[in-house]
């Protein structure tokens, strides 16, 4: 034990001090202490370090989403029963008849007219998260419960490929997936918006005007009412602008002495069908930098061959300041496990006014279901920095991918809707609602499946507008 008399009066222990000094023997004695010391790899603590309890929170931080409220989507969609594996409705797409032919004389009678009917079909699509949780993490202490935790974290995994294959599904592209409104809405030109080309835009961003032209097509065009904008969180600097310069704004005033809160983000806007809310989510994406690496897992197919990228026949929009440029891609295969990574990127020396490049690939891998293409911005010194362009269905292996520029690289989309339920212009039907399924106990261990069956219904397509090509301000890549 150390004599602590010793250390303030100076000296050896027992011996008479000299005040301000310590021998040898003394000083010895205090390298012996215990001190606290740092570190964070328990096997390893000495000393003083190794009789501290660990300071541990008791709450497991999740530093990814962790709300329910991020799937807006999700949240928005009247939810409906389908008995069966393929959902069928009819559709009525015309009344029949126009204003000739109603107006008749007193004793004469009008001409046969009938509706347009037709049989519409859509096939559920099953959405499985796979966790397990092993015995011993169920009879230790452990921060949360294991498997309430697991049960909600594999809740959101699951929650989040609904949310995301709402916008980007594609059937054709990863038979497994249910079709997004990329495809849904994306299939009717007159209901697509071409932000970076369209004359009542400003090359890239969102704008009132553009706004204005989705709510008239929405309510002229298909009979509807747009209710929200859903957008990429980079759009929302954007629509902030929208106010006018002149437009009178009350400021928010916390209490009084707190001083004035800065700034008034657009929550939504006042169109011809009403008032459409602007949402913010997180999950609808730019077009990301091309994979260096594969998906975790297995079952992801190999990197396909880029065989070549070439400018050959016109007829695209390559034109104005896409034109007489040189471009860089780089492509990878999909299937429903997953990317793989990127080719090497290869260059197309000079695009010339209208013509299209055709991008060759090959692939001997037969899980392939189809083809991402990255693309860098226009007269890019390399292929550094390619952003998703498009995706392309597999065809038998050696495949022509014809990149026309109608979809920019690295650009961000929009969604105008009408979710409003008394239209039942888009909906979730589902097979099973969300559950979970415990698997067979083969190991000291707890499977279980969380699952989900259903699609998202678009019953209406008309009555949606689809944004692309959004560059939004202060965006970190441009396509040209």
């Amino acid at each position: 034990m150390i004599n602590t008399q010793a250390l303030i009066g100076g000296g050896s222990p027992g011996g008479p001090g000299v005040a301000g000094m310590a021998d040898l023997a003394l000083v010895e004695e205090l390298n012996k202490a215990l001190t606290s010391g740092y570190g964070t790899d328990a096997a390893s603590f000495t000393g003083g370090r190794a009789l501290q309890p660990e300071s541990l929170e008791n709450y497991l931080i999740t530093t990814t989403f962790e709300f329910k409220n991020e799937f807006i989507l999700w949240g928005m969609l009247k939810k409906s029963r389908t008995p069966s594996v393929v959902d069928m409705w009819n559709e009525r797409s015309d009344h029949g008849g126009s204003r000739y032919g109603a107006a008749v004389g007193e004793t004469s009678n009008p001409n046969n007219s009938v509706s347009t009917l037709a049989r519409k079909t859509a096939n559920v699509k099953y959405l499985r998260v796979h966790r397990e949780i092993s015995h011993v993490m169920t009879v230790v202490d452990s921060i949360p419960d294991a498997i309430a935790e697991e049960e909600e974290s594999g809740t959101l995994s699951l929650l989040r490929t609904a949310e995301k294959l709402f916008y980007v599904g594609n059937s054709t592209i990863i038979p497994q997936e249910y079709d997004g409104l990329d495809t849904l809405v994306g299939a009717n030109s007159s209901n697509v918006i071409d932000v970076y080309r369209d004359t009542d835009g400003d090359g890239g961003p969102l704008t009132k005007k553009l706004l204005a032209n989705a709510g008239q097509i929405i309510r002229q065009v298909g009979y509807g009412r747009a209710s929200a904008l859903l957008h990429s969180t980079l759009d929302q600097i954007d629509l902030d602008m929208l106010q006018d310069t002149k437009e009178r704004t009350i400021v928010p005033i916390s209490k009084e002495g707190e001083g004035v809160i800065i700034g008034a983000p657009a929550a939504g806007i006042n169109l011809i069908s009403g008032v459409v809310k602007f949402h913010s989510n997180v999950f609808i994406e730019p077009g990301a930098a091309a994979p260096a690496a594969a998906t975790p897992g297995s079952g992801v197919p190999i990197t396909p061959t880029l065989v070549s990228a070439v400018a050959d026949s016109t007829g695209s929009q390559f034109t104005g300041a896409f034109a007489a440029k040189n471009y860089y891609y780089k492509v990878t295969a999909v299937n429903a496990y997953g990317e793989s990574a990127a080719t090497s990127a290869t260059n197309v020396a000079t695009v010339a006014s209208g013509e299209q490049v055709t991008v060759r690939v090959t692939t001997a891998d037969a899980t392939t279901t189809g083809f991402n293409v990255y693309r860098s911005k226009g007269g890019a010194a390399s292929g550094a920095d390619c952003r998703f362009m498009k995706s392309y269905a597999y065809g038998d292996g050696d495949d022509n991918l014809v990149d026309t520029n109608a979809d920019l690289p690295g650009t961000t989309r929009a969604y105008m809707l009408n979710t409003l339920p008394q239209y039942r212009a888009i909906d979730w039907r589902q097979l099973l609602p969300l559950i979970k399924f415990p698997l067979a106990i083969t190991a000291p261990a707890y499977p279980f499946l969380l699952m989900l069956y259903g699609y998202m219904r678009v019953t209406k397509p008309k009555q949606h507008v689809l944004f692309k090509n959004i560059v939004p301000t202060g965006h970190d890549f441009a396509p040209v």
